[in-house]
């Protein structure tokens, strides 16, 4: 097997939501069905630009994915929908590393992104390509760069989208940004806990590293649905790394709409409808999902 990709999944239902105690009033309830849809969508997208052996790993963060048959497609359940108590004694999490990071800053579990990043990891795990692809459910591929990205996965730790925004969670985050980029950053609370940087930062919109890479880092639940802490260690072990750069080229949308097209050697590589993993509002729009029929 020569690639993984790795992507959760989640709907937002009545009833049947994450381990959140209280539903939030922002967390609406979704179309499932065009959550899944889309998800389809994605899963063909990456068989049709992707022609190398590769496996496809689909987290069901909701326990609402319904079976379809797609030759190189695994679905796995996450971890949102046990109850908090079992979480906290599960063997994924007791062994991980940070465990003791983690337990003391248990309510970051309550926040959605974190999941995110936490089905990924646990994706991952079960992955049997010597390439590791995690992406979000609505980034969809222009072409097939990745013969080119193995190539440059020998020079390079990581292959990411770049993303300038740093999450500052309560758990970690802030004094590894500030040792990187001086004393005078600030964390912002009022700004959505964001820290605006200068310096790219690696997303997991779309992030490609050799397993070995991987095993050595593994992708840190702490840093939401970013991976933020690659670039990081890459910065302190003095690695390097590719970020590829958005465009927002597409004429029907407004930046502020999230249309994010990025490129690779000034050619369409990949984009990101930015709606949110779990809400996915951008492809429940009736524009999006005529431009979808595009890729």
């Amino acid at each position: 097997m020569e690639i993984s990709f790795v992507m959760t999944y989640c709907t937002v239902e009545k009833n049947k939501h994450l381990l959140l105690d209280i539903k939030k009033d922002w967390l609406k309830q979704t179309e499932s069905e065009r959550i899944y849809e889309s998800t389809i969508q994605v899963i063909n997208n990456i068989n049709k630009h992707c022609d190398l052996p590769h496996e496809i790993i689909l987290v069901d963060n909701s326990d609402t994915w319904i079976p379809i048959e797609i030759e190189n497609l695994r679905v796995v359940k996450g971890l949102q929908t046990i109850t908090r108590d079992r979480l906290r004694n599960h063997n994924f999490l007791t062994e991980h590393p940070d465990y003791e990071a983690i337990k003391n800053q248990w309510t970051e579990l309550d926040n959605l992104t974190m999941h995110v990043s936490l089905g990924m990891y646990l994706g991952t795990t079960f992955a049997k390509g010597k390439y590791v692809v995690c992406q979000h459910n609505d980034f969809y591929y222009h072409e097939n760069f990745f013969k080119k990205f193995i190539k440059d996965l020998e020079k390079y730790a990581y292959i990411s989208v770049d993303n300038k925004k740093v999450w500052i969670g309560s758990y970690g985050g802030f004094k590894e940004v500030r040792d990187i980029l001086g004393p005078d950053v600030k964390f912002s609370p009022f700004d959505g806990g964001y820290v605006k940087t200068d310096l790219g930062f690696a997303d997991c919109y779309f992030f490609m590293c050799k397993r070995e890479f991987y095993d050595d880092y593994k992708i840190d639940w702490k840093y939401g649905d970013t991976n933020h802490g690659a670039t990081i260690k890459c910065i302190q072990e003095d690695k390097e790394y590719l970020h590829l750069r958005p465009y927002y080229d597409n004429p029907n949308f407004p930046t502020m709409d999230g249309i994010h097209t990025y490129y690779y050697d000034g050619k369409k590589f990949g984009t990101h409808l930015k709606g949110g993993i779990s809400e996915n509002r951008m492809s429940d729009r009736e524009e999006v999902q005529k431009w979808l029929l595009n890729i």
